[in-house]
């Protein structure tokens, strides 16, 4: 068996650390002065090309590139979004007690979530084979930097193209997207985007995104998304590498996701019972009320990665604020306490983007790994080196975030997603809106029934119509035009994806630079 690169190899490891500190300490200021996370996973895939090129020969790897960009960008995420964003919540709510407990039991949230993909990715719900569009772009970029040629030029074709794009304000991520993702996928995205950018000149002043239809159709659309993810694992198919004509060839058995995924469970009650035990919520909620709290909050963390990982999947999209204002508000009736209810929304928003992350990376690997022939051994040690190099890259963002976090917040640099969580705590829910959610829950779960568990469209309906960006909307529309009518034209599918990615990464890279001088200048 051919042997991978292992993560713990000196040159690798130091060099990997370097970066992910770096991309830790960048994507805290941008998440505090703009609010997004950057995608870093292709900035550290540029640097280790970058280096297998000039100066450090040892790095023409491509395994070493992939564990480079594999812990850069667990390290952005990890301390940008994963653990900054329920940092900041504990400190809007003035509870200086609780951080240290909230960092702990956040960081340990954000590493159960890359451990629990990392067992269930390739299984029947999460397969390697699906769309995972950023990570088509990374692989797609470490190739072409490898082989140089036809395909180079084809990536440097798209990567100018999307890096005009970002220069004249165009969101070209959308329409390369639209090429490597699940069409439906992308159409459902694109068509909820343009419903909630201009409703009020569709609706006659009805404005949709003054309204809880875009929650419920989300909520519908996630309850029927996971009665569907449930029936996959429950169904009674056991095979460790597919052979079952009606579903994708699979390296991990139906067995071993359905134990991971329990396991996963657990481990995120561990996380969430370390901040209410020792910042000492005990006695703020009565028996009863604590213990529906350590269940609700293991189960919300574990459906926050479960519903990012799928529209992660399915769009390269994961709505985890989203998702956490929705679990916020099932939680404010629950009736908890608000200082419990900021912990459990901090919770909830640690584990999304580093499960949807580690989705991502694996998915550049597996693409990377199979270009010679597939290797099962090969593979299965290859993707644990990326979970170790993921796991250690979202440690140093939770090192990050608590040696810098609080000067951070105390400059100022305050995210506005924790401002959200704070708003709604204290706004509470009324039974209008209630009614609201659970009349457009219908329509939502029956788009989700109707196009089936592979394409997510009822939820990534309500992921659009949740967020204000119709030009993006224009661009995946307009991605899947030109990929049904001109494909061939553009020299066949595989041309179309590589500059696709290129599309991709070069936003990604306009995005991360822009984004950088904004927050520094």
């Amino acid at each position: 068996m051919k042997r991978h690169v292992s993560v713990f190899e000196p040159y690798t490891l130091v060099v990997s650390v370097i970066v992910t500190v770096f991309a830790a300490l960048v994507c805290m200021t941008i998440m505090g002065r703009l609010g997004i996370v950057p995608n870093t996973s292709i900035i550290g895939a540029l640097v280790a090309i970058t280096l297998g090129r000039t100066v450090a020969g040892v790095f023409r790897s491509l395994d070493r590139q992939n564990l480079v960009q594999t812990m850069c960008s667990g390290g952005g995420f990890g301390a940008g979004n994963a653990i900054f964003v329920p940092f900041t919540v504990i400190f809007l709510m003035g509870r200086m007690d609780l951080m240290v407990p909230m960092l702990a039991g956040a960081g340990l949230g954000a590493l159960f979530s890359v451990w629990m993909i990392g067992k269930i990715f390739d299984s029947q719900p999460f397969p390697a084979s699906y769309p995972w569009p950023p990570g088509v772009a990374t692989a797609a970029a470490i190739v072409a930097g490898d082989e140089g040629g036809k395909k180079a030029r084809d990536l440097l074709l798209g990567l100018s193209a999307g890096v005009l794009g970002g220069v004249f304000k165009v969101p070209m991520a959308g329409f390369g997207i639209a090429f490597i993702a699940d069409s439906w996928a992308m159409i459902a995205l694109g068509v909820g985007l343009l419903l909630r950018g201009y409703s009020p000149d569709i609706f006659n002043g009805f404005d949709l995104g003054k309204t809880y239809i875009p929650h419920g159709i989300m909520i519908g659309g996630s309850i029927a998304q996971l009665w569907q993810t449930t029936k996959v694992l429950l169904a009674k198919k056991a095979e460790a590498t597919g052979g079952n004509p009606d579903t994708p060839d699979v390296t991990v058995s139906q067995e071993a996701a359905r134990k991971a995924i329990g396991q996963g469970i657990g481990l995120f009650l561990v996380g969430v019972a370390i901040i209410i035990f020792v910042g000492g919520l005990m006695s703020d909620m009565s028996a009863g009320k604590l213990v529906l709290c350590l269940v609700w909050g293991s189960i919300g963390a574990w459906l926050t990665s479960i519903l990012c990982g799928m529209c992660a999947m399915n769009s390269g999209w994961f709505p985890s604020t989203s998702i956490v204002v929705i679990f916020l508000m099932l939680s404010i009736l629950m009736g908890f306490p608000a200082i419990v209810l900021a912990v459990l929304a901090g919770y909830f928003s640690a584990t999304g983007a580093c499960f949807a992350d580690m989705g991502y990376d694996l998915k550049t690997g597996w693409l990377l790994r199979k270009r010679e022939g597939f290797d099962l051994g090969y593979e299965l040690e290859g993707r644990k080196q990326q979970v170790y190099a993921e796991l250690i890259g979202v440690f140093i963002g939770i090192l990050a975030v608590a040696a810098f976090g609080k000067m951070y917040l105390n400059q100022g640099l305050v995210p506005p997603f924790p401002k959200v969580f704070k708003a709604a705590i204290e706004a509470g829910t009324s039974p209008d809106i209630l009614k609201t959610m659970a009349l457009w829950a219908i329509p939502g779960a029956l788009l989700q029934f109707v196009s089936g568990p592979r394409r997510a469209m009822g939820i990534l309906l309500g992921v659009g119509l949740l967020i204000k960006s119709p030009l993006y909307g224009i661009s995946c529309l307009a991605g899947v035009l030109v990929r049904y009518f001109w494909e061939k034209k553009m020299g066949g599918e595989e041309v179309a994806q590589i500059r696709a990615a290129g599309i991709v990464a070069g936003d990604g890279i306009w995005g991360f630079f822009n984004a950088l001088w904004r927050a520094i200048a």
